[in-house]
């Protein structure tokens, strides 16, 4: 689940029409992301995804207190640069109502990379 799941994740974010999201865990004792799960896809549309993906998280034996953040992609064909990384109104309602329970939470948009770079763009909108 660990580093398949990571690449796949990142990877979505070139390729995907439809929205993706998932969430960030961090295991007792580490600094760092180590597990990173995929919510519910297949209804999934260009402007919406139906699963949060910390309950696969769950399922797999991770606890509720290493949940450290969550992400979503935003798909790159077709749309402006703003479009793909900025947060929507619905993104910044769905991280204050999470915020107003979970005050720790880091939020992340995953985008395509801008300026014909390689890596895909890990955007933090936690705070904005």
């Amino acid at each position: 689940m660990r580093n398949f799941r990571l690449r796949i994740g990142f990877g979505l974010a070139r390729i995907a029409n439809p929205r993706q999201r998932g969430a960030y865990f961090t295991k007792e004792g580490s600094d760092a992301t180590t597990h990173m799960t995929i919510g519910k896809y297949k209804d999934n549309t260009f402007t919406s995804a139906q699963g949060h993906g910390h309950a696969e998280g769950l399922r797999h034996g991770l606890k509720l207190n290493e949940l450290t953040g969550f992400y979503h992609t935003h798909p790159s064909a077709g749309v402006s640069e703003s479009d793909r990384t900025r947060a929507s109104e619905t993104d910044i309602n769905a991280r204050d109502n999470t915020l107003n329970l979970m005050p720790l939470m880091k939020f992340f948009i995953i985008t395509a990379p801008l300026n014909n770079g390689v890596v895909n763009e890990k955007i933090d909108y936690t705070n904005h």
